[in-house]
């Protein structure tokens, strides 16, 4: 665990997860909660942490770097460093491709490589997507709701092999649950996925992203 005071902190996880994170002044990451997946720190037991620990590499596992960004999903945590680096790590759901059966991949990390470095990441209940300095998205993890903005056919994507078609010049990216919105250059705004409105009714956009109408 840390150990002395905590000074400062830069960021915050929050929402969806059974854990959270929070980055340190000094570009460390602390993590607490539900362990189950290995969500809170990929080289510690299954557990329920109570108190802040240090997300450590697991065996073979680059070191993190510098922490700017970090989201966490239902069961996995993913951080984005200084060098626009993507590490992630926990449970994104049913693994449908590559002939993965369904079940989680407890303390398994791994890295995001993409053409362009990353400058943002956000994280929804069982996928997550990056904001690249190209201002393209990419999105990984469980396509069912089509919150991969490819439709909802994909099954489950470990590593994307290429942006969501179509959707360029974004200037910042948030996700929910299932669901993800893009604000672009223009002003414009695109989304996908399945957004619950209320009173429990759900409007299911899929993929690619619509334009949403103005006014």
């Amino acid at each position: 665990r840390f150990q002395g005071k905590c000074t400062s902190i830069t960021e915050l996880s929050h929402r969806l997860a059974a854990s959270r994170c929070a980055i340190m002044g000094n570009g460390a990451l602390a993590c607490w909660g539900s362990n189950e997946t290995g969500a809170v720190s990929p080289a510690r037991q299954p557990s329920i942490e109570l108190l802040p620990v240090p997300v450590t590499k697991a065996e073979g596992v680059p070191e993190l770097g510098q922490v700017t960004a970090v989201c966490a999903g239902q069961e996995h945590t993913c951080a984005l460093n200084e060098a626009g680096e993507i590490y992630c790590w926990g449970d994104f759901g049913p693994k449908e491709s590559a002939g993965e059966e369904a079940g989680n991949q407890e303390a398994e990390v791994f890295s995001l490589v993409l053409p362009e470095a990353a400058k943002h990441v956000v994280c929804g209940r069982s996928f997550a997507c990056a904001l690249t300095v190209d201002r393209e998205v990419w999105c990984w993890g469980d396509s069912s709701e089509g919150t991969l903005g490819v439709g909802i056919d994909a099954g489950f994507v470990a590593k994307p092999e290429h942006p969501i078609p179509g959707l360029k010049d974004v200037k910042h990216l948030s996700c929910g649950a299932d669901y993800c919105c893009a604000l672009l250059e223009g002003g414009g705004v695109s989304c996908w996925g399945r957004i619950e409105l209320d009173h429990g009714n759900n409007s299911f956009l899929g993929g690619p992203p619509s334009i949403l109408p103005s006014g």
